[in-house]
């Protein structure tokens, strides 16, 4: 699991982070406090926005664009995983995604279909 930053505003913290499992790319969000509240109804908010293994070379690919990178040639699995996590977090961390929702809208640009769930 990679954590892909936290964000402080006057009534809401939000978190995001990611793993890869068998269901594929799994990018969880959480937003906490009273500005969720008075939307949701209850302080705090989940969600998941989840890529199939099928997709990640694409993604790892798309990343690798988004960084200036060399796409790396693929050496397995474990390999492409570590650097699929390695690039979300980093592509975060320099803002190339302002949220969850531009790593949603990128994930469109690119064709690679998601699946986004909520709780809250």
């Amino acid at each position: 699991m990679v954590s892909l930053g936290s964000k402080s505003y006057p009534a809401v913290q939000s978190h995001l982070s990611a793993w890869i499992d068998e269901r594929g790319l799994v990018v969880e969000g959480q937003d906490l406090g009273s500005g969720v509240s008075a939307v949701w109804g209850d302080s705090d908010y989940e969600y998941w926005v989840t890529v199939k293994p099928e997709h990640l070379d694409r993604v790892l690919a798309g990343l690798a664009s988004k960084l200036d990178q060399k796409t790396p040639s693929s050496n397995g699995k474990k390999q492409r995983d570590r650097l699929v996590l390695e690039y979300l977090e980093l592509a975060f961390g320099e803002g190339l995604f302002e949220s969850s929702s531009g790593y949603r809208r990128w994930l469109g640009a690119i064709h690679v279909p998601s699946e986004f769930f909520s709780y809250g």
